[in-house]
């Protein structure tokens, strides 16, 4: 008999959860769909960040020191990029119900982006997204500041420093 553990990455509702937790670190956001996958990716899998191949200008001691010792999960995973297949349609599904909900914003995700949109939060979810920011708050700081920053496209571009996504043939 196959025994199965709750792990968050398969969750709708867990991504739309941590959506919101990006999305509500800084006032104004605006990402593409893909980096934003790629930001929630990194915030539901953490110990993955050191694998990124970031520039030497973010490799510094904040990026040593704190993110390197993230714990890896007791459970085995499949590799990186197949991992970031399998999330996809969950994370399309929390999207969806996002915009749905009109906490991103509708015209911009038709667009394919990602973007905060004009619902007000709850109190107690409000409360939720910043314990949740507090708890890892180098973790969310390193995704925000520093991933986001990255180009998508290009040999020096998010795709290609993850290694989640194809990158040859995109035009920086």
């Amino acid at each position: 008999m196959l025994a199965f553990t709750y792990h968050p990455y398969s969750d709708p509702y867990h991504s739309a959860f941590r959506s919101m937790q990006l999305l509500q670190y800084r006032e104004a956001n605006d990402y593409s769909i893909d980096k934003f996958r790629i930001m929630d990716f990194y915030l539901v899998f953490p110990h993955l960040i050191g694998h990124i191949r970031m520039p030497k200008s973010t490799r510094g001691v904040y990026y040593e020191l704190r993110l390197n010792k993230v714990e890896e999960p007791y459970q085995e995973f499949p590799k990186p990029r197949r991992l970031f297949q399998q999330i996809e349609s969950i994370q399309r599904t929390a999207f969806g119900y996002l915009s749905a909900s009109r906490l991103i914003d509708i015209k911009s995700y038709k667009d394919g982006r990602i973007s905060r949109g004009g619902e007000e939060l709850s109190k107690k979810f409000w409360s939720k997204i910043q314990s949740a920011n507090e708890n890892e708050p180098e973790v969310i700081k390193f995704i925000v500041d520093q991933v986001a920053a990255l180009p998508l496209y290009g040999p020096d571009g998010l795709k290609a420093r993850t290694g989640l996504m194809e990158f040859r043939y995109d035009v920086a």
